[in-house]
């Protein structure tokens, strides 16, 4: 696959009828998708390398299996139009013991002609859905400057609770990321507690690498 290949998806969105959220459909991704993963995949590598701690060339020299291993290894949602590919994000559970209790949103991106449909707030909302089963908190980490990716997961729930200075270096220029928690077990935060307060509680959680996310930005992975 060529750079001019993995362009020709989204010029040709561009062409076609605007996006309806009533036509798209939500669901776990399984090894049979492994292809149209790879692609949208790798074009949110190439348009938007400042957004991912992975690289285009590392992952275009993949093969296909690499990519199903990632789909067997972690759940991964998708947004479908029909048979088409819009959206992913991903969630991931800490494995040591100590820290099971969390999970991470990771590898979220949405095709431009997709966003403003509401795509990346079901992908995040199922993505929450899934986890509130399985883990207390859920976290993610997003560049700064991605502002409406960070208003879409403060609507959601989700609180600021640091930033990591110059967490990204990308064609010389440094990025800082913003991470962010969601409480998914009551227990942990007080009822009433103040703003700051809650960011106390999830400022024990610090940045494991390798995640982070935004709707066409995208969790680090």
């Amino acid at each position: 696959m060529t750079r001019i290949e993995l362009d020709r998806p989204l010029f040709l969105g561009q062409q076609r009828e605007s996006v309806n959220a009533t036509d798209i459909e939500i669901r776990p991704l399984t090894s049979a998708d492994a292809g149209p993963y790879r692609d949208i995949r790798l074009v949110a590598l190439e348009n938007k390398p400042e957004a991912f701690d992975s690289t285009f060339e590392s992952e275009i020299a993949q093969p296909l299996t690499w990519f199903c291993d990632r789909l067997n290894s972690s759940q991964v949602f998708g947004a479908f139009r029909s048979t088409e590919l819009l959206g992913i994000a991903g969630f991931v559970r800490h494995e040591s013991d100590k820290a099971a209790h969390k999970g991470l949103l990771w590898g979220m991106y949405v095709r431009p002609d997709a966003r403003k449909a509401g795509v990346g707030r079901r992908l995040v909302e199922a993505v929450i859905e899934f986890a509130r089963q399985r883990v207390e908190v859920i976290q993610l980490a997003v560049v700064a400057d991605s502002t409406r990716a960070r208003r879409l997961y403060a609507r959601l729930g989700f609180l600021e609770y640091g930033i990591e200075r110059n967490s990204l270096k990308q064609g010389g220029r440094y990025y800082d990321v913003v991470l962010m928690a969601m409480d998914l077990a009551p227990h942990l935060c007080a009822a009433h507690a103040s703003r700051s307060e809650r960011r106390s509680v999830f400022g024990d959680y610090g940045s494991s690498g390798g995640w982070f996310g935004a709707e066409g930005q995208s969790h680090r992975s």
